[in-house]
């Protein structure tokens, strides 16, 4: 079961690494980016980023999984679980949709609404990456 926790961590941890860099650096650049060549940076970054964040984020989901049902009765890993239910509701139901909007063109009212917005996965990952950590200590 340890390499399981291990893959949990590292997978929590790698994300809230990426989500940081994606709300501090990454959605802010998308105001320099050539309006004439936004929609084609807007299809690379959504494709690119994806194959990035998609295994690291069902790894996520895999291994906590497997780790529920190994402890069903973890109060942590049912609280872990929620903020992950939750990131990945934020993702797929405001963020993804905010995507397709800007696969049009740059539109600053969904960029501006994708850096507010992703504030809360920030946060989400953040507590969750910690939260594993008593994870490692509890299952050692």
């Amino acid at each position: 079961m340890e390499w399981v926790v291990f893959a949990h961590l590292a997978a929590a941890w790698f994300m809230a690494g990426v989500i940081w860099y994606v709300q501090i650096v990454h959605y802010p650049s998308f105001a320099w980016i050539d309006r004439g060549r936004f929609a084609a940076f807007e299809a690379s970054h959504r494709t690119l980023t994806s194959y990035v964040v998609m295994p690291v984020m069902l790894t996520e989901l895999v291994s906590g999984l497997w780790l529920l049902w190994q402890q069903p009765t973890r109060t942590l890993l049912h609280v872990e679980l929620g903020l992950l239910a939750l990131i990945w509701a934020t993702t797929f139901l405001v963020s993804v949709p905010l995507h397709e909007r800007l696969s049009a063109g740059y539109d600053e009212a969904a960029a501006k609404r994708l850096v507010a917005t992703n504030w809360p996965r920030c946060w989400l990952w953040t507590a969750r990456a910690a939260m594993v950590f008593f994870l490692l200590e509890v299952t050692a």
